[in-house]
């Protein structure tokens, strides 16, 4: 599938990860999520730099792969995990395009996109 981005930026998302992908996007996952206070629907975690990884975002989140819809994802499956300090976007999905780049999809509660490269 095509989108766009906020500042007109045309994606293509794969449709099915190979394995070397998913060991790419878990390492952008865990540095974009390195140092941050994660606030989200069950409370609030800091994930500092020491030991940071891609399975402790994983236990919060409950990331579940899935390449049956239009693109193929890591979905977000346990809690609602807030982008902003006003809790208006939320991480939804992680994709990527085919240059390997990784991006979160996140949405607002209409389900408005918004899109931001990891």
């Amino acid at each position: 599938m095509t989108t766009t981005t906020d500042n007109n930026q045309r994606l293509t998302f794969l449709k099915e990860w190979k394995p070397y992908q998913f060991k790419r996007m878990e390492k952008f996952i865990a540095a974009h999520f390195r140092e941050k206070r994660l606030r989200t629907s069950h409370g609030d975690y800091y994930l500092p730099n020491v030991g940071t990884n891609y399975k402790k975002v994983n236990n919060i989140m409950g990331l579940a792969y899935t390449s049956t819809g239009i693109w193929a994802c890591y979905g977000v499956c346990n809690t609602e995990p807030y982008f902003d300090l006003r809790n208006v976007y939320q991480y939804a999905y992680f994709v990527m395009d085919k240059e390997d780049n990784c991006y979160a999809i996140l949405q607002d509660k209409d389900e408005k996109e918004l899109i931001i490269p990891l």
